[in-house]
């Protein structure tokens, strides 16, 4: 899915082998880290689009699915300064 760049179908289908719970443990680490990595490239596209909310809501599905990818943690801190800053809402 990567090479069609369809990032949120993408996320769904790596949340579906994380649910599942069938592979190996080494599958699974797989599944987990290639969804985080969609959510962030999703952020990063909202950032692109000058949606800064939007980003702060990817990176944060990041960060559930991965709660020490410092990579989302930053870009969540950064897109929340900027949101903050244009007075956009925050999702909750």
């Amino acid at each position: 899915r990567y090479d069609s760049r369809d990032w949120e179908r993408a996320a769904v289908l790596f949340a579906q082998i994380r649910r599942d719970g069938r592979g190996s443990d080494a599958t699974l680490a797989k599944a987990r880290d290639g969804e985080a990595y969609c959510y962030r490239e999703l952020g990063h596209g909202a950032q692109r689009r000058d949606d800064f909310a939007g980003a702060v809501r990817w990176y944060r599905l990041a960060l559930e699915v991965r709660p020490d990818d410092a990579a989302a943690r930053t870009e969540l801190e950064a897109a929340e300064k900027v949101a903050q800053s244009r007075g956009e809402p925050l999702p909750a």
